[in-house]
């Protein structure tokens, strides 16, 4: 017989796993190691030569607007439960490792309860994310 701790634990848990999904938006996906490696090598070759035009970075901006701004806030930085989600900021995050940055939107992270949105936005709303996430303060 369990105790009323367990289903108490088990209450606290899924009321905050609703909390986070709906301040950020989407569940975060199970993503298997196939899925997460063909993602990537789908989008390697492109993010070298992707130049985003100035409408694909207003597209961005609504994106981050809909999808981001929830949990990392206008600039970024961000914060939950008075915790800074990105110090450095997404900015930053976006110029100095592109694929990383692209690996974690698309898959997410769920060590960090990050959402994935590979099953919500297209690969080029992706890239445009990702163009406008460069834009955000770096410092």
């Amino acid at each position: 017989m369990r105790s009323w701790f367990h289903y108490a634990f088990l209450f606290t848990t899924g009321v905050l796993l609703v909390l986070l999904t709906v301040r950020c938006g989407v569940d975060i996906p199970d993503v298997s190691a196939t899925d997460r490696q063909t993602t990537l090598e789908q989008v390697s070759t492109t993010l070298d030569t992707y130049m985003p035009e100035e409408d694909a970075l207003v597209r961005g901006a609504t994106t981050y607007e809909q999808h981001c701004q929830g949990c990392h806030a206008e600039d970024g930085r961000g914060q939950i439960a008075g915790t800074t989600v990105d110090p450095d900021g997404l900015g930053s995050s976006a110029n100095n490792d592109p694929l990383a940055f692209y690996e974690v939107t698309a898959l997410g992270d769920a060590e960090r309860n990050i959402p994935g949105f590979y099953d919500t936005l297209t690969k080029q709303e992706l890239l445009e994310l990702l163009a406008y996430t460069q834009t955000l303060p770096t410092e």
